[in-house]
């Protein structure tokens, strides 16, 4: 396996994960998602890594789908899209940072993302449409929830590409910055959030996740039941005395 199609850097509590096909413009295949779930394995095992940030390297975050590989041998596309729900159902924050091209298997990627941050250069859109191609890992509940369905269809239907600033205006994106200070301002998102409690974080992810489309009387009653499990975190002790002495 070329696991150099993943780069990976981790670094004070923060794994850097870095798409590495930039002759490729970061295109996708099944041998890339298995060197990222190989990571996504071992995190999962480290409690010293809060953060999972997400880039691609060269010109782009990543154009999409390898089409040159595109139903192959040894091309596993139950794999990509487990891969990817593996990604966004991890219990560590999740920061995708995207400049350039997102389009298509890149934007289902990056919908794995907790955070979004876009460079003002960015373009993302949806091709499945323009190629006859059905998607089938997760897009089509997770832009949706993220952007609306009205946006959502614009997108599936006529191929939209939405610039850095509108997807941050439609809510695809948390952040846009210029490209030249990106990731000078995504350093200080990220370090935000991996300054806080992730015993809080994960417990969050999880309940937002397990009551996605519940009534919400329904997803109010599961959250008050978590109560017999205690509310303090691990680390709740340690963050009152640091408050105090500030």
């Amino acid at each position: 396996m070329n696991e150099t199609c993943i780069l990976r850097e981790d670094k004070n509590g923060v794994c850097y994960l870095t798409l590495n096909r930039p002759d490729k413009l970061n295109a996708l295949d099944s041998q890339l998602f298995r060197t990222l779930e190989k990571h996504l394995e071992e995190l999962e095992q480290r409690e010293d890594i809060h953060v999972i940030v997400l880039s691609g390297s060269g010109k782009s975050f990543c154009a999409g789908h390898d089409v040159a590989v595109l139903g192959a041998e040894g091309q596993d596309e139950n794999l990509n899209a487990r891969v990817i729900a593996r990604l966004a159902d991890s219990d560590k924050a999740v920061v995708v940072v995207i400049h350039g091209h997102c389009y298509t298997g890149g934007l289902e990627l990056a919908l794995a993302g907790d955070i979004i941050i876009v460079s003002e250069n960015a373009k993302i859109g949806d091709t499945h449409s323009k190629f006859a191609l059905r998607p089938i890992w997760g897009l089509l509940q997770r832009l949706p929830r993220r952007v609306g369905v009205g946006v959502a269809k614009d997108m599936f239907c006529t191929n939209r590409v939405l610039t850095g600033p509108e997807a941050e205006r439609m809510g695809f994106a948390n952040y846009c910055f210029p490209q030249q200070t990106l990731w000078e301002e995504a350093e200080t998102i990220i370090q935000k959030i991996n300054g806080n409690s992730p015993y809080s974080i994960s417990f969050m992810k999880r309940m937002i996740r397990e009551t996605d489309g519940q009534n919400m009387s329904v997803g109010f009653q599961k959250e008050i039941e978590t109560v017999y499990q205690g509310i303090l975190g691990p680390d709740f002790e340690e963050r009152i005395r640091v408050l105090t002495k500030k």
